[in-house]
Order: C-alpha cells, then structure tokens, then sequence
C-alpha cells in the first residue's frame, strides 16, 4: 500500500497504521467508536474480499498447512486456560472473578459471539460487561498490533526459522504498476469482482438453505477454494486484483481501531486490564515457545495466535496483508473451530475454579 513505499510505512505495516490512525481518530472524536457503516464493512465488505486472498490457493498446501498450525492453535488455547487460572491467583475482579476467567477464556479461544454467550449464560453484571468489553476490545487490538509488527522485531523473528517470499506479490509500487498493462488489470479486476460477487451471493443462497449463517466465511472460503482448483488458469488470470482484496480488509481493521474507546478503561478498567493482560501474555508465551521448540516459523504461530485468541476474519487478513497465501485457509478453518469449542472449554473451566479455588 501507499504508506509502505517509505521506511515506517514497511516497519509498521499499511494494516497496523491504519488501525493506530483509526484508535487516534475515534478517541479525538473526529470518527464515531459505533456507526452502522461499520456494521455494513462487517457484513458485506469483509466477506466479499475473502475471495481475493484465496484465488491463488492450493488444496496440497492447505492441508498440509492447516495440520501443521493446529498444534500451535491448541498450544495458544492452553495458553489462554493457563493464563485465566493466573489472572485469578494474581488479579482481582471481584466476586465475579471465576466467571471472567471462563468468559475471556471463551473469548479468546473463540470470539465475541462466545464473550457474550458466556456473559449470558454466567448472568454476570452488565455494568461489569461493559467495562470487560471496552477492555477487550483495547487488549484485543494491541494484540493485533503485536502480531503484526512481530515479523519486523529481528530479537524475536531471528529466533524461529527464515520465511519463505510472499505467496503472492501484490503490485504496490509505481515501477510494479507502471510494468504491467492497465487495460488488462481493469479487466481482471472486473472479472475479479464479478466472481467475487457471485461467490458471495452463492454463499449467501447456501448458508440460508441450511441456517447456517454463522458459517458464512467458511463456505465462501469453500467456494473460492472450489473455483481456483477447479479452474486453475481462470484462477491464475485474477490473481493481479488481490490490492482490492487487501483495501477491503484495511477498512476492516480500521472498524477495528475505531471501536477502541480508551476513556471507558481510564474511568473504571484498571483491574480488567491487568486480568486479560495476564491471559494474553500467557498465551502469547505459550504459543511462540511451542512455535521455538517444535521448529514453527513465526508466521504459522503468528495465524494461529490470532485463529485462536481473535478469530478467522483477523487471521485471514493478516495473512493477506502480509502475503502469507497459503495460511489464510488454515487461519480460517482454526478460527471456526475454536468458535465451535470455546464455550465447552470456559464453562469446563469455571466448574474446575468453583472446584478448586
């Protein structure tokens, strides 16, 4: 992207500036922290650009992939249990303390939607959810941040075998637009869009047959997986258009910045925030040790942390954004499957404290 032509823009990353710009404008009050257009980026945007990162996939390397980086995922949810047990010894939440540590633990080895069935189904305060929530969302972000910018920590990447070239290069700078033929860029950015499209609405159609509306991302994910070993030249032809794929998941992590109100944690979050900062960290320990010892590069424990702690959608993105191709599949598929056993595993753990403790 354009901000990475100069020396910050490729330290930081366009997706992390994006994020911090978004942080700084919404906490100015220059952009609303709630809008429905951010509701319409969630909705439409995100899972229209899915397709973009996925034209290039191989099923092969899929799978290999996906087998491989499962391990890292189940280390980063042990991590989390781990880290909610710590958060409860050194911590203190109130009396509620046992429910936090199932709810964030359900958070951050699903995703939101298990934050708030937990909430739910523990009855905790809704004035404490509010706060854990603004929390979570800071936390989250900084997270985020952290992945992003670890590949660029030579102390920490050094450590962890070389990564390979981008996947896919994406046509960023001026020589790489100017080389290439403008005409048939806007014809395979057209026809991009077009199959783009019709996956969506094909997704749409399928999820609704079969309620399965929460599982959108996955079948679009199939679909695309479908068409580009299926038709591997039409497939090849597309790949140029991945830029808009990247836009529209910049626009994602700018909803992502824009909804981190740091006033709401100045007032009333301290004790929060050192809770969920314990988990974390103890997850993100966790994951890069298992990720050194058992020979992991630094991107696989990087999609796997954010498959397991954030969810597909941030794995996905950060994938593209960085031109890891054959991890977004894998990122995707960890993130569903840690929304699909996350509330076992907080509610298993609140019975576990209740127990113990």
């Amino acid at each position: 992207m354009w901000a990475e032509r100069f020396r910050f823009g490729r330290l930081l990353s366009s997706t992390l500036l994006v994020m911090l710009v978004a942080v700084a404008a919404a906490n100015l009050k220059i952009v609303p922290t709630d809008s429905p257009v951010y509701g319409f980026i969630y909705t439409y945007v995100v899972p229209l650009a899915l397709p973009f990162f996925l034209f290039s996939a191989d099923l092969k390397h899929i799978f290999k992939e996906t087998g491989r980086i499962s391990i890292l995922f189940l280390a980063g949810a042990i991590g989390v249990v781990l880290g909610a047990v710590l958060a409860v010894l050194i911590a203190n939440v109130g009396e509620n303390e046992f429910g936090w540590a199932a709810t964030y633990s359900a958070s951050y080895i699903g995703g939101t939607i298990n934050f708030v069935s937990m909430s739910e189904t523990l009855k905790l305060p809704e004035d404490e959810i509010a706060t854990a929530i603004a929390v979570d969302t800071v936390l989250g972000m900084g997270l985020i941040s952290f992945l992003i910018f670890a590949p660029a920590l030579s102390f920490l990447a050094d450590r962890f075998p070389p990564e390979g070239a981008p996947s896919v290069p994406v046509p960023e700078t001026r020589q790489q637009r100017e080389a290439g033929n403008a005409g048939r860029l806007a014809a395979q950015s057209l026809a991009a869009i077009f199959v783009a499209v019709l996956i969506y609405f094909g997704a749409r159609w399928v999820s609704a047959l079969f309620h399965q509306e929460s599982n959108l991302l996955i079948i679009i994910t199939g679909f695309t997986l479908l068409f580009a070993n299926a038709l591997p030249r039409a497939a090849q032809f597309l790949r140029p258009a991945l830029p808009i794929g990247l836009a529209g998941m910049l626009a994602f992590f700018f909803v992502i910045g824009a909804s981190a109100d740091l006033q709401a944690i100045a007032k009333d979050g301290s004790a929060f925030v050192m809770f969920l900062a314990i988990i974390i960290l103890t997850h993100v320990v966790t994951i890069l040790f298992a990720a050194k010892v058992l020979g992991f590069r630094l991107s696989e424990a990087i999609i796997a942390s954010s498959a397991c702690a954030i969810g597909p959608t941030v794995a996905a993105g950060i994938a593209g954004s960085k031109g890891w191709v054959s991890l977004i599949t894998p990122g995707i598929l960890l993130g569903v499957l840690g929304y699909a056993v996350a509330n076992f595993v907080g509610l298993a753990l609140f019975n576990i404290l209740q127990v113990t403790l």
